[in-house]
């Protein structure tokens, strides 16, 4: 009958499409283990990034610190020889 018929066609055509379906899972499965291995190198590098953050700050900290001493010679400086 024409319901076999279709029945037997979308049978067929399940089976030819199961290799390419099979190929995408397969496709998935590798794009997901590159992502994950992005990912974790992606955490690795914001981790140095952020140590390298800490010690601009620190740098910063510490210019600042030695701007002010600097200053302060200074002005001690001008007021000694002002003696």
């Amino acid at each position: 009958t024409a319901l076999r018929s279709v029945e037997r066609e979308s049978i067929n055509d399940y089976i030819k499409e199961s290799e390419s379906l099979a190929g995408l899972h397969k496709e998935i499965r590798e794009c997901d283990s590159v992502l994950d291995s992005m990912e974790s190198m992606l955490r690795g590098f914001q981790g140095d990034l952020a140590s390298i953050s800490a010690q601009i700050k620190y740098l910063q900290d510490e210019s600042l610190s030695m701007n002010v001493k600097l200053r302060n010679r200074k002005t001690a400086e001008s007021q000694l020889s002002s003696f």
